[in-house]
């Protein structure tokens, strides 16, 4: 079997039209005219075959002769097979539909795993290690974002019930770190902070930002029974913080903002996806788990049963279920014209932003686990 190919001696930047064909001892590379004087034999040891992409032509080089370019496939493939050549792994892999389909199989599960396990590690080795500086830019974008959206309005609170709020938060905070509990060193006082909103979205609610400053809103006061049971979320909440969720959180969700923080120390993409990040988290039931057990110790250190965070969940959990029935009621009553929506960035914000329950899921196991007496 012979083919055409062009053939480059590297002297100069001409193409040689040859003729490629087999013989016993090798590759016979021989002139299309007689006035080339090209007549050569090259040992298939020392002939390195580039790979076969598409259509593209292939080329046949030699170490120190040159090398030949082929743009017949099919001849060529025909006469590689007749000098006994052997497909590296790759062509191997390349011409088998089979192993093809193994290597995507494998490829898939790569990500998977890379995706489960290795998304959520790396976000926990960077989380630990972002300097307070950073978790307070979080912060600050969180709360902007949201207060200009005016998904966040000034509290409704009695300067009094706010002052004795936080007098109670102080207490926990104080004693966590006197125990020990602390996961991260916060050097400064400051880094806890409650503060107080309203927020007719968002409801009976409260949530943990990065730093340490956690927002309690108006109608989860109003509905809770007493403060220990507002004291039981604000342990949990607590437990977020020195666990580093949220930051671990905003950091899964952005993986180009993962990759900037890693390698160039770049957290403007953070910050971008934090508000929606932040709000719209869904903790893991390991991250669960961890401000749970952190929730309830801290709460045993200041004489207070985990009872009360059990009792409070469940209210808000009976609380979600009344406004999921009055809502569809209104929906049944109202045709809702979306194309009336002004805001689509407010409107996506609000997409994401669930009720307490969606990222704290009060599950009966877990309110057993919090209150087995219960």
């Amino acid at each position: 079997m012979t083919c055409h190919a062009n053939y480059y001696d590297l002297q100069s930047s001409e193409a040689y039209s040859v003729i490629l064909s087999a013989e016993p001892d090798g590759l016979r590379i021989q002139g299309d005219k007689a006035s080339d004087n090209i007549n050569m034999l090259w040992q298939m040891s020392g002939v390195h075959v580039s790979e076969r992409l598409g259509s593209a032509p292939r080329t046949l080089r030699h170490s120190n002769k040159g090398f030949c370019e082929v743009a017949d496939l099919n001849s060529l493939d025909t006469l590689l097979n007749d000098l006994n050549h052997t497909l590296n792994l790759l062509e191997l892999v390349q011409h088998s539909t089979p192993a093809m389909l193994l290597s995507v199989a494998i490829f898939i599960m790569i990500l998977g795993v890379s995706y489960l396990i290795g998304l959520p590690l790396a976000s926990k080795v960077i989380a630990m290690q972002l300097p307070q500086t950073t978790l307070k830019m979080l912060d600050n974008t969180t709360l902007e974002s949201l207060e200009t959206y005016k998904f966040l309005t000034p509290s409704k609170l009695t300067p009094q019930r706010q002052q004795a709020l936080t007098a109670e938060f102080a207490k926990l905070v104080e004693n966590s770190e006197k125990s020990g509990l602390n996961a991260v060193e916060l050097s400064h006082p400051d880094h806890y902070q409650l503060i107080y909103r309203a927020s007719e979205p968002l409801g009976a609610n409260a949530f943990a930002l990065p730093s340490g400053t956690i927002v309690m809103l108006d109608d989860l006061v109003t509905l809770s029974s007493n403060d220990n049971e507002l004291m039981g979320v604000l342990a949990h909440e607590l437990g977020h913080v020195q666990r580093r969720h949220a930051a671990r959180m905003v950091l899964q969700t952005s993986i180009v903002g993962l990759a900037a923080a890693w390698w160039l120390g770049d957290v403007s993409t953070l910050l971008a996806a934090a508000p929606a990040a932040i709000l719209g988290a869904k903790y893991s039931r390991d991250m669960e788990r961890e401000a749970d057990s952190y929730g309830v110790a801290l709460m045993q250190k200041n004489g207070l049963s985990s009872c009360y965070l059990a009792s409070m969940l469940g209210k808000l959990e009976e609380n979600f279920k009344q406004k999921q029935a009055s809502t569809a009621n209104k929906m049944n009553k109202k045709q809702i014209d979306k194309t009336k929506v002004s805001n689509h960035s407010e409107n996506k914000i609000l997409s994401q932003i669930g009720n307490y329950l969606s990222s704290h899921p009060a599950t009966p196991e877990r309110m057993k686990s919090l209150c087995p007496a219960q």
